[in-house]
């Protein structure tokens, strides 16, 4: 009842502080972090042996955590207040969409530069673990029986070969999903498939290699990112009317390929493809695996370990560099938590905050980090309000919002943040070379 009771009152306390925010919901990072760390929060709850003194101090500092954030979005509304006045001049504003030169045609020159880095990647690797799955569904009806191997191999250089997958992921899980959904919305403005259906069946090809691209490592998170910025992007620009439609467009290649790849990957309990099976084992994930990660990795390796002030964080920055392995802490909490075992668990969030800050940083930095995404949130408000400013803000909304696991900066780096921002800067520079182009779209925001 205790442990029930400071669940209740954590939830409470984000949404008290959610519900200062102003705005559309998607367009609010505060949404989506309060989402995410209430979905750690949960799994981690259901995780923790109350019984051994070490889970029980990872729970108050998650606890401890979620709380601060609370505040944190309370002084962040008040610091960086995004008022309904605000709001009113940003939605009089009409919205306009960026097309010429230095959007719609250097994002497809994007698109199709990153399809060349992905096809390259996999001929490096020697296969694409999503195409063998299916190939391998298709003929016996069962899942891939050394997919694990696979998986690792293609991203993490066990089979003896290593790909550069960090660089690699920048292209095929950020950049080419984000040119996609731009090029899609744009093509959508300006056409229709029966009037220029070489442009659709282009964008249909480019979107199938993007999908097999984001899965052919049997990573599905990138995926449920990509598709959750989408959703979160559509939105925004297109018409009430048709937001419906489009959702469900999302939640239709979205669920089947999820299901498709949990069944491949032999997270299913069945060999056999049981979708009660499948969309048990994705609500375990979700709800359950990671979380369970973190707090055995916890009880059994960081609850040990000396206070690193900064410095694991400062690993995983220097890791970008590709002479420098970067934080070596998920891989070494694997082989204590699988005894021996390859790959990674990472801490989540809070364990991370607190192994490199103590308790000064799980009380100290949801306060810094909540003030942060007000910001962010107050400054979209105050600008132009063009369709790739959104995209871009939506994106970072979205890569803010979701980190649970590991250190802030793997979790950006990973997620592409230098990929987006170096978009954004190519393409502010396009502009003042070849000057800038919109169409103005009529939209109920």
């Amino acid at each position: 009842m205790f442990i029930l009771i400071i669940i209740l009152f954590s939830a409470l306390l984000l949404f008290l502080g959610l519900s200062r925010s102003r705005g559309p919901i998607l367009l609010n990072p505060m949404a989506h972090y309060t989402f995410f760390q209430l979905l750690g929060f949960l799994g981690m709850a259901g995780a923790v042996d109350y019984e051994i003194p070490s889970d029980v101090i990872y729970f108050w500092i998650c606890a401890i955590g979620i709380f601060s954030s609370a505040i944190g979005i309370i002084i962040s509304n008040s610091l960086f207040p995004v008022s309904n006045e605000l709001i009113a001049n940003w939605k009089r504003k009409p919205f306009l969409a960026e097309s010429g030169i230095a959007h719609s045609q250097f994002l497809l020159f994007m698109a199709f530069f990153s399809t060349i880095v992905c096809i390259t990647y996999f001929i490096s690797v020697g296969y694409n673990v999503f195409i063998m799955g299916v190939s391998n569904l298709l003929d016996s009806g069962t899942a891939l029986r050394n997919v694990s191997s696979l998986r690792l191999g293609s991203y993490d250089g066990s089979t003896g070969r290593y790909h550069f997958p960090g660089y690699v992921n920048q292209f095929k899980d950020t950049l080419l999903p984000l040119c996609l959904f731009y090029l899609w919305t744009l093509y959508f403005i300006q056409f229709r498939p029966h009037k220029h259906p070489v442009g659709f069946v282009l964008l249909s090809i480019l979107t199938i290699g993007s999908l097999v691209s984001i899965l052919g490592t049997g990573q599905r998170g990138a995926f449920v990112l990509a598709m959750v910025m989408g959703a979160s992007f559509l939105t925004v620009v297109v018409p009430k009317s048709k937001k419906i439609i489009n959702y469900l467009i999302i939640a239709g290649i979205t669920v089947p390929l999820m299901a498709i790849s949990t069944q491949i990957n032999g997270r299913s309990q069945s060999r056999e493809f049981s979708l009660e099976s499948i969309m048990l084992a994705i609500w375990q994930r979700i709800i359950y695996d990671n979380q369970w990660g973190a707090v055995v990795g916890f009880r059994l390796y960081v609850a040990d370990l000396p206070t690193q002030w900064g410095n694991e964080w400062l690993e995983s920055i220097l890791g970008i560099s590709p002479w420098h392995p970067g934080s070596s802490l998920a891989s070494d909490i694997a082989r204590v938590v699988w005894r021996g075992g390859s790959g990674t668990v990472p801490t989540s969030n809070w364990g991370s905050i607190y192994h490199n800050f103590s308790w000064f940083g799980v009380i100290g930095f949801p306060v810094l980090y909540c003030s942060f995404l007000g910001k962010i949130q107050q400054g979209y408000y105050c600008g132009e309000k063009t369709m790739f400013r959104t995209m871009v803000y939506v994106y970072s909304y979205v890569l803010l919002g979701s980190w649970i696991a590991g250190s802030p900066f793997e979790h950006f780096l990973n997620g592409g943040v230098v990929a987006i921002v170096m978009l954004y800067f190519i393409c502010r520079r396009l502009e003042i070379l070849f000057g800038r182009r919109y169409l103005s779209l009529t939209i109920a925001t």
